[in-house]
């Protein structure tokens, strides 16, 4: 989405009333004050709001490199030691994740995501892309998509068969183990709207560092709402500023 400058009102408006009219809906996820205030002249209206949040993998290799190194350092350390282990492994309710090649995807319903969309992700420079299935207690439970940036391990998305909090809780502790097992991550990642995947984040250990709004435009096509949105639909996933970015 674009985002406004005091010297690129004009240009930049021209450009969404562009966009506007070559697709069905438009969305846009956080933005500057200004972006904020635009959006609602062009129609676009707020209908909810996204949440990021983490859970510390390697505290003291973390703490290493953090990119805010100040007195807060060993404060912080200290702090990420327990969340890094508050729950603990043993509380997934049995729930596993198993990688899987890409061009074995196949999505449940929940999933807006077509297997091409993946392959497609797969050549993203910036990132390693890891795909998983999830068991419950040896049923397939559904998928995971882990993207690896700069030692953070981003949650890409969570589709279910069977979506509850209980699901999403254990579904949330599987992706952290398999973090921890995809290779040299400090920290794991997520990001969803509001509501119930928020509540089975933070049921999991994961701390909630901000939150954004969500503005849709729609003018065909069935209707969007209720949407859960992920690091799948935004750029987050793969964004970079070439060094860590923690969020704990």
């Amino acid at each position: 989405m674009i985002d406004w400058g005091s010297g690129a009102a004009g240009s930049g408006a021209a450009l969404l009333k562009h966009l506007i009219g070559l697709f069905d809906f438009m969305y846009s996820i956080g933005g500057s004050s200004m972006t904020q205030r635009v959006l609602p002249a062009f129609g676009f209206k707020e209908v909810t709001q996204t949440w990021m949040g983490a859970r510390p993998l390697r505290p003291w290799r973390q703490m290493l490199i953090h990119q805010d190194r100040n007195w807060k350092l060993p404060v912080r350390l200290l702090r990420n030691a327990w969340w890094s282990v508050t729950p603990p492994r043993w509380q997934n309710n049995g729930w596993t994740a198993e990688e899987a090649r890409v061009a074995d995807f196949d999505p449940p319903v929940s999933c807006q995501r077509a297997q091409a969309f993946f392959c497609y992700v797969e050549q993203c420079p910036a990132i390693q892309l890891r795909l998983y299935r999830l068991f419950a207690k040896g049923e397939e439970g559904g998928w995971l998509a882990l993207s690896l940036v700069q030692k953070q391990a981003r949650i890409l998305g969570i589709w279910l068969k069977t979506n509850s909090p209980a699901n999403l809780c254990s579904a949330y502790l599987a992706a952290r183990d398999a973090a921890a097992r995809a290779g040299d991550s400090y920290e794991i990642s997520a990001a969803g709207s509001i509501g119930m995947g928020e509540v089975a984040a933070q049921q999991a250990g994961f701390r909630i560092a901000r939150r954004a709004s969500v503005y849709l435009l729609q003018k065909a096509g069935p209707p969007l709402l209720p949407f859960e949105f992920q690091l799948v639909d935004n750029d987050e996933f793969f964004l970079s500023g070439g060094g860590p970015e923690f969020l704990g």
